[in-house]
């Protein structure tokens, strides 16, 4: 490109035909292919800039709703506790049953197409209804302030929390609420509170913490993980303590310790959310300082944690204990930096009172890859063995596909007539 002066599609048809790589049997077919995606890539662009347009004036619309509906205010000043400076920075709302903000859609002469692919209004019975109806709306930002979608707290169903479908903005697995305003103080003190829902997180930034963030809803997305990574490798996790929030910890801890996050844990009573733990410390005269100290001080590490919920120590049965600890391994398995996975295996030989060595080897029997002589443990050689067998084999893998590499090497020197430097 930069020594022809080509364009990028013309450099492709350049070399194509100078090294007969015959990339494309119609020449022409992917120019068309290009420019159909260039035009397609640029209605995406218009319809995401209208669907930020349409998410500003419907949180406008909602804020104005909230405004002048004393009872919802009410309920998050007196029953939620959330105070009205938080309600205004996070910009909390209210969309009740009218169709108003669909009529006023319509008079501006906005196309139902657009307005279907908004996330929150959707087509039943060749109706067009607001998902949103009788509930606190929490606009979902990017980092940079833009409205992408909304999350919503039901007055009536069976489901409490719901939010925007996804479109060309919104996309759960990608957001993680509240980063605009909280980024900043993650950024400041190195470690981020994880928690489940908006209120959850709005009730930490009442009692100054302010270096967290929701990932709407229990799961813990990759793409979110990335995110993440991007601020922060020190996480506490502060979900609620009943059956749903434990076995969604269980998988956080799995993709967390995946990409070598450091995970610490504040664990709730049963059938407790962080808003309740809040409530009931305010209740008992506890100053938002205290507050702070106490989570802070009872956050506790995986291994702990794992010991706690299955209560290790009050289990007589032998087996069942072999159970959890190789449970803890398996999980100590997902880690990938060798470092950091000696020191939890360490730390698991300390707390459950096992030798390290044979802690290694049941780590390392967890490795499919590995194949070594099954040895009685009753010798320290044998151990060290089967570690050399395992060292063995995978420097064995690794000359394998240093092989294939160098084979592969060849045949594209060959293809394009290169000379090694």
């Amino acid at each position: 490109m930069y020594i022809k002066n080509y364009s990028f599609t013309k450099a492709i048809y350049y070399l194509d035909n100078k090294y007969h790589l015959n990339l494309f049997k119609d020449k022409y077919k992917f120019y068309n292919n290009y420019k159909k995606y260039y035009n397609l890539n640029n209605k995406i662009k218009k319809n995401k800039k209208k669907l930020k347009n349409l998410n500003f004036i419907s949180n406008y619309y909602f804020n104005n709703n909230l405004n002048n509906n004393k009872i919802k205010l009410n309920y998050l000043i007196k029953i939620r506790k959330i105070p009205i400076k938080l309600i205004k920075k996070f910009e909390l709302g209210y969309c009740d049953y009218n169709d108003k903000l669909f009529n006023f859609f319509k008079k501006k002469k906005y196309k139902n197409k657009l307005l279907l692919n908004n996330g929150f209004f959707i087509k039943k019975e060749k109706k067009i209804i607001n998902i949103l109806n009788n509930s606190i709306t929490f606009p979902i930002h990017d980092i940079y302030g833009s409205i992408l979608g909304f999350g919503a707290r039901k007055f009536s169903g069976k489901i409490k929390y719901i939010n925007s479908y996804n479109n060309y903005n919104f996309k759960k697995s990608n957001i993680l609420y509240g980063i605009f305003y909280t980024y900043k103080y993650i950024k400041k003190h190195n470690y981020c509170f994880l928690t489940e829902g908006y209120i959850d997180l709005i009730s930490l930034y009442k009692i100054n913490i302010k270096n967290v963030i929701s990932t709407l809803g229990t799961n813990l997305s990759q793409n979110q993980v990335n995110i993440l990574k991007k601020i922060t490798k020190n996480i506490i996790i502060l979900y609620d303590g009943d059956k749903a929030g434990i076995l969604a910890i269980k998988n956080i801890i799995k993709i967390l310790l995946k990409n070598s996050f450091n995970i610490k844990i504040f664990l709730l009573k049963n059938n407790y959310d962080i808003d309740d733990y809040i409530i009931n410390k305010h209740k008992n005269n506890y100053t938002n300082k205290l507050i702070k100290k106490k989570i802070l001080k009872n956050c506790i590490n995986i291994l702990i944690f794992f010991k706690k919920i299955y209560k290790y120590n009050k289990i007589k049965n032998i087996n069942l204990k072999l159970l959890i600890i190789i449970k803890i391994i398996k999980y100590i398995n997902l880690i990938n930096n060798y470092l950091l996975k000696y020191l939890y295996i360490k730390k698991t030989s300390i707390l459950f009172n096992i030798n390290i060595n044979i802690l290694m080897l049941q780590l390392i029997s967890l490795n499919k890859n590995v194949f070594f002589e099954k040895k009685s443990l009753s010798y320290k050689n044998n151990i060290y063995i089967d570690i050399i067998n395992y060292k063995y084999n995978y420097i064995k893998n690794f000359y394998k596909k240093n092989i294939l590499y160098i084979k592969k090497k060849k045949y594209i020197y060959k293809k394009f007539n290169i000379y090694k430097i």
